[in-house]
């Protein structure tokens, strides 16, 4: 048997890199396909939430929290594990910077929609998302978020309408989270 090597060797030695990655793996899989739904409604209407958009907010959701929390091996990771970590690092910058929103207004509109309670169905996310307003500085400027202009780019980029029409950058998300749900897969059997 071969010994493991990069992120294989750290899913052998923790169980949280395990968890966390593979929660990675599922979200970012699952994201992509409600990216690449057809959202398109009766007669090609697209402007109204439809659950494949909920869906994808709930994975892109849980995505960003494991991101976050995935501990970063402490042993010394060998070259592979090296270039893995840095891969995760570059695809996830990609992933974010695809995205219709700013790095302050990507965690504002997901802080708000992880305390969605009130969510029953994709109807009502207009409502609950679309009437908060809050002060954030993106790029050293103050200034208000509104989740109603949030909500508006995010099902424009989802449709591929509007200004980003052409642009490519739901494509370049999605490839994004392909390759990120890859990078976690581990070849068995190593051995210890």
């Amino acid at each position: 048997m071969k010994e493991a090597r990069g992120f294989a060797r750290s899913q052998q030695s923790s169980e949280l890199f395990i968890s966390y990655s593979r929660s990675i793996a599922c979200s970012a899989t699952e994201l992509q396909g409600c990216l690449t739904a057809d959202v398109s409604g009766a007669e090609g209407e697209t402007q109204g939430w439809c659950e494949a958009d909920q869906d994808a907010l709930t994975y892109w959701s849980q995505l960003e929290s494991d991101i976050e929390l995935l501990p970063v091996p402490t042993e010394a990771m060998d070259e592979l594990g090296t270039q893995q970590l840095e891969d995760f690092l570059d695809l996830c910058h990609t992933f974010h910077t695809a995205l219709p929103f700013s790095e302050a207004e990507r965690v504002w509109f997901l802080k708000v929609y992880r305390h969605r309670e009130e969510l029953r169905s994709p109807e009502d996310i207009p409502r609950v998302m679309g009437y908060r307003e809050e002060r954030i500085v993106s790029a050293g400027l103050r200034q208000v978020v509104n989740g109603r202009e949030l909500s508006r780019r995010w099902l424009a980029w989802r449709r591929q309408t509007d200004e980003y029409a052409e642009q490519g950058t739901l494509d370049m998300a999605t490839a994004a989270l392909g390759r990120l749900a890859t990078l976690f897969a581990v070849p068995e059997p190593f051995s210890k």
